[in-house]
């Protein structure tokens, strides 16, 4: 049973490579920041890697977190997106590998 997603929001394979690469940026930051003994990755430097991300692919923070809103108000469909980024996750790492 699918529900109608607004027309000003992201569809789910959207989510899923925007997630993907906010996972992927932050998880590189926290491991730069452990191994250089720092705080690289301040509130005011992790905006600027989400307004990268956002405008590779054409979008304002304000429809990433509409989209987000709208998606965690039904945890089976978040829970999907989050299934789908792990498995996006998986397999990059293993085509580094």
């Amino acid at each position: 049973q699918k529900t109608q997603i607004p027309s000003n929001l992201l569809d789910e394979d959207k989510m899923v490579e925007i997630i993907t690469q906010i996972e992927i940026t932050q998880a590189y930051f926290k491991i730069k920041s452990i191994a250089e003994d720092s705080l690289l990755f301040t509130n005011n430097y992790q905006e600027q890697i989400f307004d990268t991300i956002f405008s590779q692919y054409n979008i304002s923070y304000d429809v990433f977190n509409s989209s987000l809103m709208h998606y965690s108000s039904e945890p089976k469909k978040m829970e999907e997106i989050y299934s789908k980024v792990l498995v996006s996750l998986s397999e990059q790492q293993a085509s580094f590998q």
